[in-house]
């Protein structure tokens, strides 16, 4: 029986799956270029149909009856899903709504925020990096008092509240397109300040992986999300909750103030390998009994 982690396409995410695949047992299946390259005709028509047909090219060429397949959220591979059930597990790593509900229907779901464990009776897991020791190699020097690198989900308007309470300060902020950097370049802008700004959505109360790695990095956080300091309690001095009542006295404070150290071992626990790993018990657990 061969576990098959499917879709890890990205650069940070080969880099997570780097010492699993190391086991015999364990593999990464992606599409080939040549492939995909024909497969992208069927992108004009339909994005659903193209990665259907991605889908069904696995299936009849990578995966067999017997193989546990392991899926990240979104519409990538749903259809291995919705052929395969009793064999695949999803890892969520966005909160659930409308676009990946669905995917609920695996075996087993996993999900790192604790408001969808609950609702959805999935099984939490610690949101995980790649690499701190390859974050590290990668960090760049300080330019820059405060950044924010990332996507907009609605943002905008709690980050132009900061900029107005952040006026003394240097400050990067960089809405990108989730593709446009690679993780390398994207290390190097979100890291090259001293504090950074971690905005969630409304309805996420886990972590994300930019707070994980700011911390591995030595680098403060200013977040909307209350429950950081509880998951993170070993660094809790090093977080910063705003809301409207924030006051520029108090950020100032905060930005001013030197990064607390925290244990090695506690910053450890929320790498791939190891979040990965357990994962896998679970789910080997599942599929023994």
């Amino acid at each position: 029986m061969r576990f098959l982690f499917v879709g890890w396409g990205d650069d940070h995410h080969r880099i997570e799956l780097e010492e699993l695949l190391k086991k015999d047992n364990i593999q990464h299946v992606t599409i080939p270029r040549l492939f995909k390259k024909f497969s992208r005709i069927f992108k004009n028509f339909s994005k659903n149909l193209y990665h259907d047909i991605n889908s069904l090219y696995l299936m009849v060429t990578a995966i067999s009856k017997d193989d546990v397949i392991i899926l990240q959220d979104g519409l990538k591979y749903s259809l291995i899903l919705k052929f395969r059930p009793d064999k695949t597990f999803v890892i969520f790593r966005n909160t659930v709504d409308s676009n990946n509900q669905h995917l609920l229907s695996s075996r087993i779901s996993f999900t790192f925020d604790p408001i969808d464990a609950k609702k959805h009776s999935m099984i939490l897991y610690n949101q995980y990096i790649p690499s701190i020791d390859y974050l590290r190699e990668k960090r760049p020097c300080i330019s820059y008092d405060i950044a924010f690198v990332g996507l907009r989900k609605g943002r905008e308007e709690t980050l132009e509240a900061l900029q107005k309470l952040l006026i003394k300060h240097q400050i990067l902020v960089d809405f990108v397109d989730s593709n446009i950097y690679s993780y390398d370049e994207y290390i190097r802008r979100q890291y090259s300040a001293k504090v950074i700004i971690e905005l969630g959505k409304a309805n996420q109360s886990g972590p994300s992986m930019r707070a994980i790695e700011a911390l591995a990095l030595g680098r403060k956080i200013i977040t909307n999300n209350y429950n950081l300091k509880s998951i993170f309690s070993f660094a809790e001095e090093n977080i910063f909750v705003t809301d409207k009542n924030t006051s520029e006295a108090d950020l100032d404070n905060f930005i001013q103030s030197e990064f607390s150290p925290i244990p090695e071992d506690d910053i450890r626990q929320f790498e791939s390998r190891y979040v990965l790993n357990e994962i896998l018990k679970i789910i080997k657990r599942e599929i023994e009994n």
